[in-house]
Protein backbone atom coordinates (compact mmCIF):
# COMPACT_ATOMS: atom_id res chain seq x y z
CA UNK A 1 0.00 0.00 0.00
CA UNK A 2 2.80 2.43 0.89
CA UNK A 3 4.55 1.72 -2.41
CA UNK A 4 1.39 2.67 -4.29
CA UNK A 5 1.05 5.89 -2.32
CA UNK A 6 4.68 6.77 -2.99
CA UNK A 7 4.22 6.02 -6.68
CA UNK A 8 1.08 8.18 -6.72
CA UNK A 9 3.01 10.99 -5.02
CA UNK A 10 5.85 10.72 -7.54
CA UNK A 11 3.43 10.79 -10.47
CA UNK A 12 1.62 13.82 -9.03
CA UNK A 13 4.90 15.68 -8.55
CA UNK A 14 6.10 14.78 -12.03
CA UNK A 15 2.75 15.85 -13.51
CA UNK A 16 2.77 19.20 -11.70
CA UNK A 17 6.33 19.91 -12.84
CA UNK A 18 5.59 18.89 -16.41
CA UNK A 19 2.50 21.10 -16.47
CA UNK A 20 4.46 24.09 -15.18
CA UNK A 21 7.30 23.61 -17.68
CA UNK A 22 4.94 23.17 -20.63
CA UNK A 23 2.86 26.16 -19.58
CA UNK A 24 5.94 28.37 -19.23
CA UNK A 25 7.31 27.11 -22.56
CA UNK A 26 4.09 27.99 -24.41
CA UNK A 27 3.58 31.45 -22.94
CA UNK A 28 4.78 34.38 -25.03
CA UNK A 29 7.34 36.85 -23.61
CA UNK A 30 8.86 34.21 -21.33
CA UNK A 31 12.59 33.81 -21.62
CA UNK A 32 13.45 30.16 -22.26
CA UNK A 33 16.32 30.27 -19.78
CA UNK A 34 13.68 30.43 -17.03
CA UNK A 35 13.06 26.75 -17.73
CA UNK A 36 16.53 25.98 -16.35
CA UNK A 37 15.13 26.62 -12.86
CA UNK A 38 13.27 23.33 -13.23
CA UNK A 39 16.46 21.28 -13.65
CA UNK A 40 16.90 20.54 -9.88
CA UNK A 41 13.38 19.03 -9.61
CA UNK A 42 14.09 17.00 -12.76
CA UNK A 43 17.27 15.68 -11.13
CA UNK A 44 15.24 14.82 -8.02
CA UNK A 45 12.79 12.90 -10.23
CA UNK A 46 15.69 10.97 -11.76
CA UNK A 47 17.01 10.13 -8.29
CA UNK A 48 13.60 8.75 -7.33
CA UNK A 49 13.60 6.51 -10.38
CA UNK A 50 16.91 4.93 -9.32
CA UNK A 51 16.33 2.24 -6.67
CA UNK A 52 19.97 2.02 -5.57
CA UNK A 53 20.00 5.47 -3.96
CA UNK A 54 20.21 5.86 -0.19
CA UNK A 55 16.73 6.04 1.44
CA UNK A 56 17.70 9.30 3.20
CA UNK A 57 18.42 10.94 -0.18
CA UNK A 58 15.23 9.52 -1.69
CA UNK A 59 13.11 10.89 1.16
CA UNK A 60 14.79 14.31 0.83
CA UNK A 61 14.04 14.28 -2.91
CA UNK A 62 10.41 13.37 -2.22
CA UNK A 63 10.13 16.19 0.27
CA UNK A 64 11.68 18.64 -2.21
CA UNK A 65 9.32 17.51 -4.97
CA UNK A 66 6.37 17.82 -2.60
CA UNK A 67 7.26 21.43 -1.87
CA UNK A 68 7.66 22.25 -5.56
CA UNK A 69 4.53 20.39 -6.70
CA UNK A 70 2.35 22.02 -4.05
CA UNK A 71 3.75 25.46 -4.92
CA UNK A 72 3.11 24.98 -8.63
CA UNK A 73 -0.40 23.68 -7.93
CA UNK A 74 -1.20 26.67 -5.69
CA UNK A 75 0.18 29.01 -8.36
CA UNK A 76 -2.44 27.69 -10.77
CA UNK A 77 -5.22 28.73 -8.39
CA UNK A 78 -5.55 32.47 -8.88
CA UNK A 79 -8.00 32.90 -6.01
CA UNK A 80 -5.71 31.36 -3.38
CA UNK A 81 -3.00 33.69 -2.07
CA UNK A 82 -3.16 36.37 -4.74
CA UNK A 83 -0.02 38.32 -5.59
CA UNK A 84 -1.06 41.93 -6.25
CA UNK A 85 2.31 43.16 -7.48
CA UNK A 86 4.28 41.57 -10.33
CA UNK A 87 7.66 40.36 -9.11
CA UNK A 88 9.03 39.64 -12.59
CA UNK A 89 7.98 42.60 -14.77
CA UNK A 90 7.32 41.92 -18.43
CA UNK A 91 6.14 38.35 -17.89
CA UNK A 92 2.56 37.18 -18.14
CA UNK A 93 0.71 36.99 -14.83
CA UNK A 94 0.54 33.18 -14.87
CA UNK A 95 4.29 32.81 -15.41
CA UNK A 96 4.96 35.35 -12.69
CA UNK A 97 2.80 33.44 -10.20
CA UNK A 98 4.41 30.09 -11.06
CA UNK A 99 7.92 31.46 -10.65
CA UNK A 100 7.15 33.31 -7.42
CA UNK A 101 5.62 30.27 -5.75
CA UNK A 102 8.39 28.08 -7.16
CA UNK A 103 11.06 30.32 -5.63
CA UNK A 104 9.23 30.41 -2.28
CA UNK A 105 9.09 26.62 -2.21
CA UNK A 106 12.68 26.26 -3.40
CA UNK A 107 13.97 28.77 -0.85
CA UNK A 108 11.87 27.27 1.92
CA UNK A 109 13.30 23.86 1.23
CA UNK A 110 16.91 25.00 0.87
CA UNK A 111 17.02 27.52 3.72
CA UNK A 112 14.53 26.14 6.22
CA UNK A 113 13.80 22.46 5.82
CA UNK A 114 17.04 21.06 4.39
CA UNK A 115 19.37 22.36 7.14
CA UNK A 116 16.94 21.26 9.84
CA UNK A 117 16.54 17.83 8.20
CA UNK A 118 20.28 17.33 7.85
CA UNK A 119 21.09 18.61 11.34
CA UNK A 120 18.37 16.51 12.96
CA UNK A 121 19.47 13.35 11.15
CA UNK A 122 23.09 14.05 12.07
CA UNK A 123 22.09 14.54 15.72
CA UNK A 124 20.09 11.31 15.64
CA UNK A 125 23.06 9.39 14.21
CA UNK A 126 25.44 11.05 16.68
CA UNK A 127 23.25 10.11 19.66
CA UNK A 128 23.15 6.50 18.49
CA UNK A 129 26.93 6.33 18.32
CA UNK A 130 27.71 8.23 21.55
CA UNK A 131 24.96 8.64 24.11
CA UNK A 132 27.05 11.03 26.25
CA UNK A 133 27.12 14.73 25.31
CA UNK A 134 30.44 15.68 23.74
CA UNK A 135 31.91 18.67 21.91
CA UNK A 136 30.37 17.67 18.57
CA UNK A 137 26.87 17.88 19.99
CA UNK A 138 27.61 21.31 21.43
CA UNK A 139 28.84 22.41 18.00
CA UNK A 140 25.67 21.03 16.43
CA UNK A 141 23.46 22.92 18.88
CA UNK A 142 25.37 26.16 18.25
CA UNK A 143 25.03 25.66 14.48
CA UNK A 144 21.32 24.97 14.85
CA UNK A 145 20.83 28.08 17.01
CA UNK A 146 22.70 30.19 14.43
CA UNK A 147 20.52 28.75 11.69
CA UNK A 148 17.32 29.55 13.61
CA UNK A 149 18.60 33.05 14.39
CA UNK A 150 19.29 33.66 10.70
CA UNK A 151 15.79 32.50 9.78
CA UNK A 152 14.18 34.72 12.40
CA UNK A 153 16.23 37.71 11.20
CA UNK A 154 15.17 37.04 7.62
CA UNK A 155 11.51 36.72 8.62
CA UNK A 156 11.60 39.97 10.60
CA UNK A 157 13.34 41.77 7.73
CA UNK A 158 10.69 40.57 5.26
CA UNK A 159 7.83 41.64 7.53
CA UNK A 160 9.35 45.06 8.26
CA UNK A 161 10.36 45.91 4.69
CA UNK A 162 6.92 45.42 3.07
CA UNK A 163 8.54 45.97 -0.30
CA UNK A 164 8.01 42.43 -1.50
CA UNK A 165 4.18 42.54 -1.60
Amino acid sequence: MIRWLLLLHDLFAFGALTTAVVQLAWLPNVDRTVLMFFVPPAIACLILVNNRVDPFVRSACRLFLTFIAVAVTIAELTMALPIPKAIFPGMPHVADRILVYYFFAYGGFLWVLCPGYVLASWLHAWRKMRPKPVGGTLFLLIAWAAWLGTLLTLAVALVISRKLF
